[in-house]
């Protein structure tokens, strides 16, 4: 039984030596050791294989420039050796909490941001623009139902994952990024709301079928384990230092490193060892769309 007990032990591939006889406390004991001594073999072996660098990127679908790190996220994640993630968070929050306020609120700001945005929609191919309702979206109605349900979608990928030392994230090529896109296509393209219900539900439509699902994910976001982890993302970023969003938190080789801003991908790919390639327009989920 000790002798099964100590194999089990090992789990890798590796024979043990021959033992002669021994009392059953030298017996453990050497079991021990040899366990031990496979660990740091593996331990000094798998060093030389360091796991891929990770990128959270937390965003808000009020936020135009979250829109186009976002974009530009789920185009590098084909093209870099990197795990990206997106963490939705609730952009309000960070700026009440550090005392910051919206650009747009400035006269000066407001009228920098509608150049800005044509250029930068014409730069990464996304369809941002400035309509009637853009201001009241982001100065008024906000987007807290908005992030509250990409939060939900964001808690059933991570489901049966230990999330008590994480964030609430989904990788890019989920359901996230599709419904994330659609809210952000209304916001900032088309001009339609976000907050009822009723739209909630129309943007569902487009990315699932299930009718099930999407009365579960529209209850969901009302709940106080939802709320909670939205707060939650929120005091993360905050706690990395964000001041708006989005940002990026990097970690590689051991290494933590928060970025803010849109056009950080240079930096960024310093960061984790990688190359910078440009907008990557070829690889825009709105190819036909700009043409």
């Amino acid at each position: 039984m000790l002798i099964m007990g100590c194999l089990t032990s090992s789990i890798f591939s590796f024979s043990l030596p021959v033992l002669p006889f021994f009392s059953n406390a030298t017996l453990i004991s050497r079991c021990r050791l040899y366990v031990a001594d496979r660990k740091f073999f593996f331990s000094d072996h798998l060093s030389l294989y360091p796991m891929k660098p990770v990128i959270h990127v937390y965003f808000d679908v009020v936020s135009p420039y979250s829109w186009i790190a976002f974009e530009s996220s789920c185009r590098y994640s084909k093209r870099w050796a990197v795990d990206f993630r997106f963490v939705p968070a609730f952009i309000a929050g960070i700026m009440q909490a550090t005392g910051n306020s919206p650009s747009v609120r400035l006269p000066a700001g407001k009228k920098y941001m509608v150049k800005d945005i044509e250029r930068v929609a014409h730069h990464f191919q996304v369809p941002l623009k400035i309509n009637n309702n853009t201001f009241t979206a982001v100065l008024e109605k906000g987007s807290l139902e908005a992030q509250r349900l990409l939060t939900a979608i964001a808690m059933r990928s991570m489901a049966g994952v230990d999330s008590s030392n994480s964030v609430f994230s989904s990788p890019p090529g989920g359901l996230l990024e599709a419904v994330a896109r659609r809210l952000w296509l209304r916001i900032w393209s088309t001009g339609e709301d976000i907050t009822t219900n009723d739209n909630l539900r129309t943007v569902l439509q487009g990315c699932l079928t299930n009718v099930d699902q999407m009365d579960g994910l529209l209850v969901e976001k009302g709940s106080t384990s939802v709320k909670n982890a939205l707060r939650s993302n929120t005091e993360s970023a905050l706690a990395l230092g964000a001041f708006g969003l989005p940002i990026f938190h990097i970690e590689c080789n051991g290494q933590s490193s928060m970025v803010f801003g849109s056009d950080r991908l240079p930096i960024i790919a310093d960061l984790v060892g990688e190359q910078y390639l440009g907008p990557l327009k070829e690889l825009s989920a709105f190819q036909s769309d700009l043409k």
